[in-house]
């Protein structure tokens, strides 16, 4: 198992070389190969979280000048030289310390440093400039002064405030535009919701105007029934009570009838 670790561990340093000294040769076919640049140094290792003293401007002085053909043949030099160095300690400690898991670390770690190389993201990937416009090596065209490099600090603070405003702008829109949809559709079911529930109700008819419902008819049904029996209970007392002039009058027989007796 060990030797396969081994092996494999040989066969990945093989393949990287072999990818370098590739892009070793599309180096010098480039046409801008000899074109003079000035590029910053390397970025000092700093701790993780913003621990440990904050890092120093780079100074105009700190540019070099060379060209993109001397530039990526050093990149080209400094990786393949990290791939020796690598496998070099891993072998050595699994045959000297029998320690074995610095194979697979260096199985696993080689080719993903490898990809993050700015060489590499060139030449394999076809990647030419950064996201922010910015050169891969953020190498400059013009030979630098601090007052260039502070005019130019001050436009790239510019231009990503404009990007960052720009992106916040196209965000609350889209988010403005999904909550005015949301409430178009709220309302809209709201409004539907409350047609379904109200109740119906029937205008009353005019006084002058003729009821032709069957509502109307059953409604005056009740008060002719009661008229009538209003006027058939007026009748009856009217029959049965007496006059007033019943009352004051004497009946007296009428003339011709009066009974005399009988007279002998």
């Amino acid at each position: 198992m060990v030797f396969y670790a081994q092996s494999g561990l040989t066969c990945i340093a093989v393949l990287m070389l072999t990818v370098y000294y590739f892009i070793y040769t599309r180096v010098s076919s480039q046409a801008n190969a000899k074109k003079k640049i000035w590029v910053p140094p390397k970025a000092k290792p700093a701790l993780p979280f913003g621990l440990g003293p904050k890092a120093e401007e780079v100074k105009a002085s700190d540019y070099e000048e060379t060209t993109y053909e001397d530039h990526e043949i050093k990149q080209l030099k400094e990786a393949a030289q990290g791939v020796l160095m690598s496998v070099g300690i891993a072998i050595f400690m699994s045959f000297k310390f029998k320690v074995h898991v610095s194979l697979l670390m260096q199985a696993v770690m080689l080719p993903l440093n490898a990809f993050d190389a700015m060489v590499m993201k060139k030449y394999l990937l076809g990647k030419v400039k950064e996201k922010d416009g910015d050169g891969l090596y953020e190498e400059l065209d013009f030979k630098p002064t601090d007052e260039k490099l502070a005019k130019l600090k001050q436009v790239k603070k510019a231009l990503k405030q404009r990007l960052m405003k720009a992106a916040g702008e196209a965000e609350g829109g889209g988010d403005a535009a999904a909550s005015t949809t949301a409430t178009t559709a709220t309302a809209t079911t709201t409004t539907g919701a409350v047609e379904s529930k109200a109740p119906e109700v029937e205008e009353e008819p005019a006084d002058d105007a003729p009821s032709s419902s069957p509502s109307a008819d059953s409604s005056s049904a009740p008060s002719s029934a009661a008229a009538a029996d209003k006027k058939r209970l007026a009748t009856a007392i009217g029959a049965s009570a007496p006059s007033s002039s019943s009352k004051n009058t004497v009946s007296e027989p009428a003339p011709g009838s009066e009974d005399f007796g009988n007279i002998d």
